[in-house]
């Protein structure tokens, strides 16, 4: 326990820990599974080896099969050394995103930057929790979840501290990121109640921020409803449809609250509580609506 202790210490806290971690058994990942061209070499350093390519350059439209190629730490390095914060999830020669490990690699160096303590740039902040938040979600394999569960619920939780606020619609994007992250995590550990409870919150927070109507704000509510239903809670999926239409009105209609208006036909004529004439009566009457 108190090597660990001193491990946290050393790397400046539980938070630049852990996501140090995350970059280095992610950078050793993307290596393995990465079979680099005879002759290979980095573009940024210049030598061979323990190279890795997870951008567009995978695919070159020329006869160069040895574009692209490069050491995860150079990449961190250019970042590191650079302003434009593109540089922590886009190739510097194809200008497209780095994909698997090596995104999730350079998403939590990017956070050991700027957001495992305080860096003193909220723009960078948002950036960077976002951009783990995303990559973990999307590289999650078997046993990873229970793992990045607490790493992105810590990354939602900084996130949303009054002085990230100042960020605007960058930052609002970078939290709605995380709860998305974050449900897909809680589904994979088959945490239904802790998945409803953050979908349930994504969709309160996207309604604050962006609206009721907003046509993302329908979709969460949409996804939400649907979990609701599927794990037979229907009447509060009833009920929370009908807040979330109470603001829709007819001539704002869009394909999201038509779905969310058929979620609510599903949920009424499947609620075994109302019994089956007075579900065919309110599933005729929605129709009718």
């Amino acid at each position: 326990h108190k090597k660990k202790c001193k491990k946290i210490s050393k790397a400046g806290g539980a938070e630049a820990y852990h996501a140090s971690k995350i970059s280095v058994k992610a950078s050793a990942a993307a290596v393995d599974g990465m079979n680099a061209s005879v002759g290979a070499k980095c573009y940024l350093c210049g030598r061979g080896e323990g190279l890795v390519r997870k951008c567009g350059c995978q695919y070159p439209l020329e006869n160069n099969d040895m574009k692209g190629f490069a050491h995860v730490s150079c990449l961190i390095r250019r970042a590191h050394n650079g302003d434009a914060l593109k540089r922590w999830s886009i190739c510097g020669l194809c200008n497209c995103g780095y994909r698997g490990q090596v995104r999730l690699a350079l998403a939590a160096a990017c956070y050991m930057k700027y957001a495992a303590h305080d860096s003193g740039d909220v723009n960078c902040q948002s950036h960077a929790l976002g951009l783990l938040g995303r990559a973990l979600a999307d590289t999650l394999g078997p046993g990873d979840a229970e793992a990045a569960s607490p790493m992105l619920e810590n990354c939602l939780k900084a996130s949303t501290h009054e002085a990230l606020a100042s960020v605007g619609m960058n930052y609002y994007r970078e939290v709605s990121d995380l709860y998305t992250a974050l449900t897909s995590v809680y589904e994979n550990l088959k945490r239904v109640d802790d998945m409803l409870a953050i979908r349930r919150e994504c969709y309160l927070w996207n309604a604050a921020n962006y609206g009721a109507t907003d046509q993302d704000t329908l979709a969460i509510a949409w996804f939400f409803a649907s979990e609701l239903v599927e794990s037979d809670r229907f009447f509060e999926a009833t009920e929370f449809i009908r807040e979330a239409l109470a603001d829709v009105s007819i001539g704002t209609e869009c394909m999201q609250s038509f779905d969310l208006r058929l979620m609510l036909i599903k949920s009424l004529y499947r609620d075994p509580s109302l019994g089956l004439s007075a579900r065919l009566l309110a599933t005729e009457a929605m129709f009718l609506d």
